[in-house]
């Protein structure tokens, strides 16, 4: 472009600015402030944790914030919405490694939440005396627990906001899941205090109070379409009609991977299990779960932080997976290619409720061989196959069985064999690749005793705790 052209275009858009800003217009996007928590298990969708348990409710505060964020990208990014996220728990790295970095992320402050929101509102809005803002400067306030809202119902949101000072959708039980209103409502005196203070939070009356207050303003308010949104058990119907929507259907099988600490090899399992649009895979992760956390980022993967059981980690990722098959998969065993068609085929045989992979170790040497026979008669005759073989089967088989009993070991011997009692048992043709880590460090006949040892165990009634320092060598 020719320096001359050049020029006269910045003098044009300075001059541009210049007459904005002596008119009182001021340049400034349209805003949406997200308030999310943090999901800390205990401390966020606690009328959930009593159906749910705690680490269960804290992955759906995670997927219900994802769900927001995900059409809240797409408002800033089509759109020109700017999106800020307004956090309580956690730390903003935390936030970012979790949602994504492309948003700005600001810490909540105030001892309620009147006081989160008033504080939020004027640290986004423009620093304008009410007779000059403008009134297109428009923000918008969202939580993370209504799945129903999305982009359209923001659009209609700030297209009303062209002829009202405040836009309110309400929510079904009483309160409601989106706040408008315009930079000129905003800054106009008392506006925020009567929005805000002296509110019946997590109440029923908090729309009724909220509009009750504001009838004392001169202000022109209008409501959208009301909306559910997800507080409390009977609200989760809301929550998987969402998720199987057009927009977001099911997946065909969802993966539940515990992990402990920095497992080596997850990622060569996440790979061999990734998502195609028809899976979806959980990582219920314990001990030191940051590089879990860092591995869940980079592949995709949800992430749930649980105690370190694993039969309460697959307990609570299965809890919160919406496939219609569970595959639970050691963080050191690689699916076969196809696995999925392996077992859509399995479970497709009569009375098939259940099944597994057979097992090939990652060791070329012939002590190996044999045991990867002895474990293929054991699944093929007795069909008892064990976790290390990617035990897989029906949701609702799985509920029936109200999931791996709370045991700290042999929770996988214990749910196959009550798994026979409801159907047969399948064995698919392929083979599941898992680490000879164990084999090798202890030896092939010793970890064979050991396994023996466990079972006769278990069926002489020795307590489980007992069993498990046995196994650990403690």
């Amino acid at each position: 472009m020719p320096r001359f052209v050049t020029k006269m275009f910045r003098n044009r858009l300075a001059a541009t600015f210049a007459t904005t800003k002596a008119l009182g217009i001021h340049c400034v996007p349209d805003q949406l402030i997200v308030f999310a928590k943090y999901p800390t298990p205990g401390r966020c969708k606690t009328r959930l944790i009593p159906e749910l348990g705690a680490e269960a409710a804290a992955l759906l505060q995670q997927e219900m914030t994802a769900r927001t964020l995900a059409w809240a990208r797409q408002l800033n990014k089509v759109h020109g919405v700017e999106v800020s996220v307004f956090y309580d728990g956690g730390s903003r790295q935390q936030m970012q490694l979790l949602f994504g970095q492309e948003f700005a992320y600001e810490i909540q402050t105030g001892k309620d939440l009147g006081e989160r929101l008033t504080n939020a509102v004027r640290q986004r809005l423009p620093q304008v005396q009410p007779n000059e803002a403008n009134a297109k400067d428009k923000i918008l306030i969202v939580g993370t627990d209504c799945p129903e809202l999305d982009v359209s119902d923001c659009l209609a949101a700030l297209k009303r906001l062209d002829t009202h000072d405040i836009a309110i959708s309400p929510a079904t039980d009483g309160g409601y899941v989106m706040l408008g209103l315009t930079a000129r409502a905003a800054c106009g005196p008392e506006v925020l205090e009567t929005l805000f203070n002296e509110i019946a939070w997590g109440t029923e009356n908090v729309l009724t109070q909220t509009m009750v207050r504001l009838s004392a303003l001169p202000i022109h308010l209008t409501l959208m379409p009301a909306k559910n949104d997800v507080d409390r058990p009977e609200d989760l119907s809301v929550w998987h009609a969402a998720i199987q929507s057009i927009d977001c259907p099911a997946p065909e099988v969802s993966v539940v991977i515990p992990t402990l600490n920095d497992e080596r090899g997850l990622e060569r399992s996440i790979e061999s299990a990734a998502p195609n649009g028809l899976t979806e895979i959980i990582l219920a992760a314990a001990g030191d779960t940051h590089q879990t956390a860092l591995v869940a980022a980079r592949t995709g993967a949800q992430f749930i932080s649980c105690k370190a059981s694993r039969a309460h980690q697959m307990n609570a990722g299965a809890a919160i997976a919406r496939g219609k098959t569970l595959l639970f998969l050691h963080a050191d065993t690689v699916l076969p290619t196809h696995a999925y068609d392996s077992i859509a085929d399995c479970l497709s045989r009569p009375n098939v409720v259940g099944g597994a992979f057979k097992l090939r170790l990652d060791s070329k040497r012939l002590r190996h061989r044999v045991i990867e026979a002895g474990v293929a008669m054991r699944s093929q005759i007795l069909r008892m196959p064990y976790g290390d073989q990617g035990l897989f089967m029906r949701v609702s088989a799985f509920r029936q069985l109200q999931g791996f009993a709370d045991l700290p070991i042999m929770e996988d011997y214990d749910l196959v064999r009550r798994l026979k009692k409801i159907g047969r048992i399948g064995l698919c043709n392929k083979s599941v690749l898992t680490s000879a880590r164990r084999w090798e460090r202890l030896g092939a006949f010793r970890v064979t005793a050991i396994n023996q040892l466990m079972v006769l165990g278990y069926h002489l009634g020795i307590p489980p705790n007992r069993l498990a320092k046995f196994y650990r060598g403690k």
